[in-house]
Order: structure tokens, then C-alpha cells, then sequence
């Protein structure tokens, strides 16, 4: 029975060869016969005005050409309606030839089955495919839509997927097999100084687990926000395996210690004036930040230390602890006459004290924080031959006054880096609210709580330009505070440019402040600044204008030098000197 099965087959093989020998010695039989006609034959659904579209080599009129042939046969498969293309017939017509092209069509659609998706819902996935149910599949369509699932794949869930195998089975289902790739070894190029388990434990991505190309892509932003570098370029590294693939990061760092002394004699007087400030971002590549200042003069004192451990345990939990005293041998201040009479004093103010903040992140964007802290304060009158010129917003004497307060701080970010030498904001939104408790079971000699919201907006117009406004507002609800030690100050370079520090000070305030800045360079940036503000409680309200430059200076940070108009004439244009962004 198999040999019966053998000799047949043979037959059939025999019949077959003899046939197309008959059909090329039949065409053979004229040298260089000439193509009378072009027709396709297999075809049921494309019309074959389609198909014979895309036959451009073969031409009617023109000797026959084997090669055209071949190629019109190429381009008819690549129409994507065919399982196959198979030999064309030649047929003696009109004493020319007539050449056939046989086609089969794949089925008509039935569904599509893919296979292999666990980080987006199929249903999800299936909807990306435009096949219409007994509509001819049609491989090109299937494979566009493949790309485009791919796509949004990795748009919307980070994922980068790979498809080993795609089939269209008899009864019209389109089978798909997906593959999502995960992450074999995750390598670090350029560290130096920064720890790698500083870069590390800031990137969520696994070794072994599937690639979410969005949340690395987040975590990059992160790192480059953290200002610990000045460049930040990963890429992908083929393996031999089927679903994973390497990925290295290269840093180059960027200087993040910052140090300045200055130190001058003054002859008149004898008196030496001098500061000193140091700091870095990463100290000693762990990532940690420290910074101190020390100011001297004939009038000041100044003493501030803070440090901050931004990952004290495995759930990101950050420490921020802060120590400063603030001494001033003569500041304007305002008390009252033995008739009850406001008048202006001379006095000397001593501001000192510590704060702990203990934050911890919900998520990438938010993080919610409690503070402690304990403010002594201590203005005394002393003796002078002139007073200062009288102001209403001259705070006032104000002798042993302690503050002891408790914060809730919750902070939402999602800022977009410019990819600078050095780190500035383009794009994104950064909000917080700030509530502070003061007095009652804590102590102390004020008691209030006070409520305070900022927000800022970046939007990037240009390369260069960056539009950034902030909005801010606050309430204070007091409940004792006799010598208006808790009140909002507004004016000077951080919040009302034109008016001298302390113009204002409420207990209800709204602030908002624009600036259009350009980057000139690497490390120059110039803005234009509007600041506005208005007091609800008293009524007050101002608004100044000005031009700023800001240079970024190794070792130093970002300078910000500023110069500020009243609108109204009623403040003090002046010039500002700042460190960093205002906001």
C-alpha cells in the first residue's frame, strides 16, 4: 500500500513536469515570443485590477522577460493578499504569449490571538488591530498593526515588545506571539566620585524583570534633577537571549561642591568683615548634602548648618536637620511711647534655633513630610541719638520670644529637565502646601496655625526660553501671637522685587511672580521678571518689575543677580544678589 502510495506520487510529479516542459517548449518554440496579455488567475476577493496594478516589469508589446517575471511575482506577494505567488503559466495567444499569474489568497479574517501579554490588557492590545471580521487578510495590514501595538506599548506601559512568530491559520485567526523584554544587566559608566548604590537605589528597574521603559525614563529625570550630573545617556545592548537585553548608562559627573571666602579690612574703623560658605550636594558620593555658612561684620553674625540624608532606610525616608543663629546689632523695629504713640527704635535682634524634617515619598511625584522646630527670638531696644526713619511695617520689639511648632508638608513635582551643562527646569508643575501648628500643648509664646500654598509652572517656548510663573498664597489664623512675630514678610530678592525685605508684613497675602528666561549659554541665563502682590487682611497691595542675569560659576552654583522697579514708585528700586532660582 505505501509503495502503490510512492508510484503514484512519482506520477503526479511526472504529469506535473511534463506539463510545464509542454507549456515552456510550447512558448519556446517562438524565439523571444512577445507578451500579448497579462491576466492573474487564484483570485476570489481582490480584484484583479489590484493585483495587476502592481505588475510593472512585464509589459504588453515587449519580448518576454524572465526576470520582470520574477519581479512582477515579487511584488504581487508583497501586496500581502497571498499566501503564494506561484509559477505563472505562458500561453500561446494571438501569436504572442499570454502570461498568467497564479496567486492564493489567505482567508478570510476571522480574529486575532496573540499570546504572551502581561503588563497590558489584551483587550487593549486587540483593539489596535483594523482587520474587519471576513475581510481578506491581508499580511502587510497585520504587520503595520503589529508595529503600531508595539508602539503604543511602549508609549503608554513602557513596554518593548518582540513578536518571534506570526501566523494566519486556515479558518482566518491571525495567531501572534509577543514576547516582553526584561532587563538582563543593568551596568554604570563614569562613576567616580557618586557610589553606584546612589544611582542604583534611585532606579526602579530589576535585573531579570520585564523593561518598563516609562518608569526608567522617570528615574533618568530623577537622577538628572538630583544636579549630582552633567550628562545622563543609557542605551540598549543586544543578547543572544530571545527576551532580554542589557542596558548600559553612561554619567559624566558634574561638580557639586561649592565653597566661598571672602574677607576685607576696613581701615577707618579697624574692623575685619568676612563670610565663608561651603557645601556639597553629594558629599563624598553618597548623596548626602551638607551646607554651612559663617557671616561677619561690625553689625552681623550669621550661623547656618543644614545636612540632609535624602535615603535614611529602604522606603526612601529622608532627615533634614537645620541649626542657625542670626545676630543683628542694629535693626529698625517700632514699639510704642508712654502715651501709646508708635515710634521707631533702634534695636539689636538676636534669631536662632533648629528644625527636623522626616520626609517620606507616596510616589515619584509626591511626598508628604513632618517638621519640628523652635525659634528663639529676642529684639531689645537700645539707646541711639537718631532713631530710624518710622515705617508702618517695621517689625517689632520683641524681647525672649520662643516659637515651638509642629509642620505637615506635602509636596507634588513633576518637572521636566533641560538637558544643559547645568540643571534648569523646562517643562512641568511643582505644588506644596505647608500647615504649621504653633503653641497650644507645644509650648512656647505664640500660638497660631498658619496655612501656606505655592505652586509653579514651567513651560519651555523655545529651545532656549523657558516661561515660569509661581503663585502663592497664605493664611495665618491666630490665635496669640502679641507681637506679630508669626506674620507673612514679603519684599526683597525671594518675594516682592522693587521693595526692600519686610515692605509688607500680613497675615493674609497672594503673591505671583513671572519671569521669561532665556539661556544664552551653558551657564548665562537672562529673565525679565514681574512680581505682584496683595494683602486681603489690610488691603495692601504692590507690584514690582526688573531684569535679572544668572551665571552658574563652578564651585559657587548658580549666582542670581537682580534688579527691581517699583510699579508705583512707593518701594525701593534696588539691586539683588541671591543664590539659585527664586522658584
Amino acid at each position: 500500500m505505501i509503495r502503490r502510495k510512492k508510484y503514484g506520487r512519482f506520477l503526479f510529479l511526472l504529469l506535473f513536469v511534463s506539463a510545464l516542459l509542454a507549456s515552456v517548449s510550447a512558448v519556446g518554440a517562438q524565439e523571444n515570443p512577445m507578451v500579448v496579455m497579462v491576466a492573474v488567475e487564484g483570485n476570489e476577493k481582490v480584484p484583479a485590477e489590484e493585483i495587476l496594478a502592481a505588475v510593472k516589469h512585464t509589459q504588453i508589446g515587449a519580448p518576454l522577460d524572465l526576470e520582470a517575471i520574477k519581479a512582477d511575482q515579487k511584488a504581487i506577494f508583497e501586496l500581502g493578499y497571498f499566501s503564494e505567488v506561484l509559477a505563472p503559466e505562458f500561453r500561446r495567444s494571438l501569436g504572442g504569449v499570454k502570461v498568467v499569474f497564479k496567486v492564493v489568497e489567505y482567508p478570510p479574517f476571522k480574529q486575532v490571538e496573540l499570546s504572551g501579554l502581561t503588563k497590558m490588557p489584551v483587550e487593549e492590545a486587540l483593539a489596535v488591530f483594523t482587520l474587519q471580521p471576513g475581510e481578506t487578510i491581508n499580511r502587510s495590514k497585520v504587520a503595520n498593526d503589529l508595529r503600531r501595538l508595539m508602539e503604543k506599548a511602549q508609549q503608554d506601559y513602557g513596554l518593548f515588545l518582540k513578536s518571534p512568530s506570526q501566523q494566519i491559520m486556515p479558518d482566518g485567526t491571525v495567531r501572534i506571539e509577543l514576547v516582553e523584554m526584561r532587563l538582563g544587566h543593568l551596568r554604570f559608566l563614569g562613576l567616580k566620585k557618586t557610589k553606584e548604590e546612589v544611582v542604583r537605589r534611585e532606579i526602579r528597574a530589576q535585573e531579570g524583570e520585564v523593561f518598563d521603559a516609562k518608569a526608567f525614563s522617570e528615574d533618568l529625570q530623577h537622577l538628572f534633577m538630583l544636579g549630582y550630573f552633567e550628562s545622563i545617556n543609557p542605551r540598549i545592548v543586544e543578547t543572544n537571549e530571545l527576551d532580554r537585553f542589557d542596558v548600559e548608562i553612561e554619567f559624566v559627573e558634574a561638580k557639586t561642591g561649592t565653597i566661598s571666602l571672602s574677607l576685607s579690612y576696613n581701615t577707618n574703623d579697624g574692623e575685619i568683615v568676612g563670610g565663608f560658605k561651603i557645601g556639597d550636594a553629594n558629599l563624598f558620593g553618597t548623596g548626602n548634602a551638607i551646607d554651612f555658612s559663617w557671616e561677619m561684620n561690625a553689625e552681623k553674625r550669621l550661623f547656618d548648618l543644614s545636612f540632609t540624608d535624602p535615603w535614611l532606610d529602604k522606603n526612601h525616608t529622608s532627615l533634614t536637620l537645620h541649626l542657625y543663629n542670626d545676630f543683628d546689632t542694629q535693626v529698625a523695629a517700632q514699639t510704642v511711647d508712654e502715651n501709646g504713640t508708635p515710634v521707631s527704635v533702634w534695636t539689636k535682634e538676636n534669631i536662632k534655633g533648629w528644625e527636623i524634617v522626616v520626609g517620606r515619598p507616596i510616589s515619584r511625584k509626591f511626598t508628604v513630610s513632618l517638621a519640628a522646630k523652635h525659634q528663639y527670638l529676642d529684639r531689645v531696644e537700645i539707646p541711639a541719638e537718631s532713631p530710624p526713619v518710622w515705617e508702618p511695617h517695621l517689625p517689632y520689639v520683641a524681647p525672649d520670644i520662643t516659637t515651638n511648632s509642629l509642620g505637615l508638608r506635602l509636596e507634588y513635582k513633576d518637572l521636566t529637565p533641560q538637558k544643559a551643562k547645568y540643571v534648569y527646569v523646562a517643562d512641568g508643575v511643582r505644588a506644596g502646601l505647608n500647615i504649621d501648628f504653633a503653641g497650644s500643648f507645644l509650648g512656647g509664646d505664640t500660638d497660631f496655625v498658619r496655612y501656606k500654598l505655592e505652586t509653579a509652572f514651567f513651560k519651555s517656548v523655545s529651545p532656549q526660553d523657558v516661561l515660569a510663573l509661581r503663585l502663592m498664597g497664605g493664611l495665618i489664623d491666630v490665635r496669640y501671637d502679641p507681637l506679630e512675630t508669626a506674620q507673612f514678610l514679603i519684599g526683597g530678592a525671594e518675594t516682592l522685587r522693587g521693595y526692600d525685605y519686610r515692605a509688607f508684613s500680613v497675615y493674609e497675602m497672594a503673591l505671583a511672580n513671572l519671569e521669561f528666561r532665556h539661556r544664552f549659554t551653558d551657564n548665562v541665563e537672562g529673565v525679565v521678571f514681574y512680581d505682584s502682590f496683595y494683602a486681603p487682611d489690610t488691603g495692601e497691595h504692590a507690584a514690582g518689575y526688573g531684569l535679572g542675569l544668572r551665571i552658574w560659576v563652578p564651585y559657587l552654583g548658580q549666582l542670581r543677580f537682580d534688579y527691581g522697579w517699583p510699579v508705583d514708585g512707593t518701594g525701593n528700586s534696588r539691586f539683588y544678589f541671591s543664590i539659585g532660582e527664586v522658584f
